[in-house]
């Protein structure tokens, strides 16, 4: 990176000229690290979000041999994003035969037991009841891949309750989900009702809380619409800019409302039904919803805003929670995490001490500097205990 620093200040050499993360299609936060570092050597000048080279490195970036003394390095670090590197230059110690964590198997079976009891409960006018068992198991969710064939890889680290859209001031979504594929970061807000609520009236005409509830989607989509919501809405979200330089933003929205049995039982209602939602949107109801792996490992997480700053607080974990390097980069800006272990009971007595144990380890093994001359660690199904 730096000789591509030093090349392009050289070739448009000048007093004005200025250099911004963009012109080196890196991130902001790569840029200012390498900046800094320049900054100390005397090689450049910082001016706001840029920097301009000074005449030292005009003079350095002349003589490639004094560039490779000056930073030796065995070989060019690979673009990655961020979260898929986090193990390079860090060699780990894994725990040989640890407690083991849930399977998905048994996951998925605990949750289909339990989740049509509380559907066909007397609660079902009770929105907040539902709101919280789908903070214990997002699972459940919809995934912007399975309903729009978009956004396979979920990222973030989790997903999402009462996610804040800045600067709106009406109805917060009640759940978010990102995630991304080669050509787009895929963010997926998620508006549940009770589902008790009806869809129609007798003579097939939407009621006023489902129209009220659709309401809710279009606001969110209009909010979208602004470029500088989306600007905002990257930075306190902390999306890396890597991961939109090669990508569009595409928000998708999703409603759960309301029984199948009700549905069906009003033919005229359940065709018009099938032509109200736009092509980025589902309406479905609460008979649709069933434990997926995609979702399978996702903790809940809550923005935590204060005057000084802003925390992801986490809500929940799943039984299947595990831990390795591709957790720990999230974990460590996590506050809550042990909370949230200590509180799911489906994780047994002797894997909840393991975690609480090992979190102290991941945590001390994120701050450890990078090393890229340390053989990189192998990581055999994503994790590393």
């Amino acid at each position: 990176m730096l000789d591509r620093f030093l090349a392009y200040s050289r070739e448009f050499e000048g007093g004005d000229t200025h250099i911004y993360p963009g012109d080196l299609s890196i991130s902001a936060r790569r840029f200012a690290d390498v900046v800094d570092v320049m900054v100390k050597m005397d090689l450049v000048n910082r001016d706001g979000d840029g920097c301009c080279a000074t005449a030292k490195a005009l003079s350095l970036a002349a003589q490639p041999e004094k560039v490779e003394a000056l930073f030796p390095v065995d070989e060019e670090v690979a673009d990655t994003l961020p979260w898929e590197a986090d193990h390079e230059g860090r060699p780990f110690q894994p725990v040989a035969n640890p407690p083991p964590a849930m399977s998905w198997d048994d996951y998925r079976a605990h949750v289909r037991r339990v989740w049509p009891t509380l559907l066909n409960s007397d609660r079902q006018r009770n929105e907040r009841v539902f709101q919280q068992f789908l903070e214990r198991h997002p699972c459940l969710l919809p995934d912007a891949y399975s309903y729009f064939q978009r956004g396979a890889t979920p990222c973030t680290g989790g997903v999402f309750t009462q996610p804040e859209l800045p600067g709106f001031r009406a109805k917060r979504p009640d759940f978010m989900v990102m995630s991304y594929d080669s050509e787009a970061l895929t963010v997926l807000l998620i508006e549940i009702e009770a589902p008790g609520k009806k869809w129609s009236t007798k003579t097939g005409t939407s009621t006023a809380e489902f129209t009220q509830a659709r309401d809710q989607l279009l606001q969110w989509k209009t909010w979208f619409r602004e470029p500088e919501n989306r600007v905002q809405f990257c930075k306190l979200y902390r999306i890396d800019q890597r991961v939109l330089e090669t990508r569009q933003m595409m928000p998708r929205y999703a409603l759960i409302y309301g029984r199948r049995a009700e549905v069906e039982s009003k033919p005229a209602f359940a065709k018009k039904r099938s032509e109200i939602a736009s092509h980025d949107e589902v309406l479905m109801t609460y008979d649709r919803l069933a434990p997926s792996s995609r979702l399978a490992d996702q903790p809940t997480l809550r923005l935590s805003r204060s005057e000084v700053d802003t925390k992801v607080e986490v809500v929940s974990v799943p039984p299947t929670l595990q831990l390795g390097p591709h957790t720990a980069r999230e974990f460590g800006n996590w506050t809550n995490l042990r909370d949230a272990v200590r509180a799911n009971p489906l994780i047994t007595a002797e894997r909840r001490q393991f975690l609480l144990e090992r979190l102290d380890y991941w945590d001390g093994w994120i701050q450890t500097p990078p090393n890229r001359k340390a053989p990189n660690s192998r990581i055999e199904d994503g994790y590393g205990e």
